[in-house]
């Protein structure tokens, strides 16, 4: 898993300024799961242009930002203005002196299918819009904005951990940067995993599940991920304790988290009561079934995968 977080910008040139809007326009009714990836529209002027129609419209596709609110979004789309008209570009084998007039940052909200577009004039204000998947303004709601942003970072987790199922990843350019470069950050996301958990099945899931469940679908690979780069085990599992309450299939995750963390005792102390209180639990017998193999336990590893086939065969 890599990111980048400064260097050259990947921009491709439009025939017509605005199309890249009108195409993303066009296909939001055609989404499906996770949805494209950010896109960054930008609106340039070259002052030493000798033509009647000094601007051009660019675009670049973008994971990892924080979306969280139109202000968040306004200090990038600025950051990237800076960067761009700070030294020229080249441009044909030429140096060419571009600054940006305007910039539009679009990001698809994948829970209530529709995408938040942010547009920054320089110099100027910062204007934003919804757009449902018919197209139509719609208007806002606070519950759009932590959607939008764990839409945007479920994408740059599963794309960064080289899920190929993505149907996005045919996109060569790509800028990402990780998603979790301050605290802040991370809290977020984890708060709003705990609040959008029982809507995760909206966001679909990998090829090899075929079908999402509650307890397995995309927002979940995404938080093992997000888990995994920040280390906060402790704060995930503490989450999900409060979540097995109401939903008692996540079990084997708790499992899953206490092993990445080498807490082996503590793993097994919950795959053994959960299978107590639920024989059938697939994914809990799954885990057990890996735990033994790891162990070399092929005796033992082998009757409990069969059961948990089994298992969810009956379900």
């Amino acid at each position: 898993m890599s990111f980048v977080t400064q260097g050259s910008i990947p921009e491709v040139v439009e025939k017509v300024i605005g199309s890249s809007l009108d195409d993303r326009t066009s296909i939001l009714d055609s989404i499906q799961d996770l949805g494209p990836p950010d896109m960054i529209h930008l609106k340039k002027h070259n002052s030493t242009s000798n033509t009647k129609q000094p601007d051009i419209g660019t675009y670049f596709y973008y994971t990892g930002a924080d979306v969280s609110s139109s202000a968040a979004i306004a200090a990038l789309l600025n950051s990237i203005s800076n960067i761009i008209g700070e030294s020229p570009q080249l441009w044909f084998g030429k140096n060419k002196p571009w600054k940006v007039k305007e910039a539009t940052y679009c990001t698809y909200n994948a829970f209530s299918k529709m995408d938040i577009r942010v547009t920054v004039n320089f110099p100027g204000g910062v204007e934003y819009i919804i757009i449902d998947c018919d197209g139509n303004q719609v208007m806002e709601k606070e519950q759009y904005w932590i959607e939008t942003y764990i839409s945007s970072v479920v994408r740059s987790l599963i794309t960064a951990d080289g899920d190929t199922s993505a149907d996005f990843m045919s996109i060569v350019e790509i800028r990402k940067i990780n998603p979790f470069l301050s605290v802040d950050q991370t809290k977020l996301f984890f708060k709003g995993f705990e609040s959008l958990f029982f809507d995760g099945i909206k966001l679909g899931c990998n090829e090899e599940l075929q079908v999402p469940t509650v307890s397995n679908n995309y927002l979940i690979d995404a938080f093992k991920i997000a888990v995994k780069l920040t280390g906060l085990y402790d704060e995930a599992i503490e989450l999900l304790k409060r979540l097995r309450e109401i939903e008692p299939s996540i079990t084997y995750l708790i499992a899953e988290l206490y092993l990445l963390h080498d807490e082996e005792i503590k793993s097994i102390e919950i795959i053994h009561d959960g299978i107590i209180q639920d024989p059938l639990d697939g994914q809990l017998l799954m885990v057990q079934a890996q735990y033994c193999l790891d162990k070399k336990r092929l005796d033992l590893a082998l009757p409990i995968a069969i059961r948990a086939e089994n298992s969810k065969k009956l379900y």
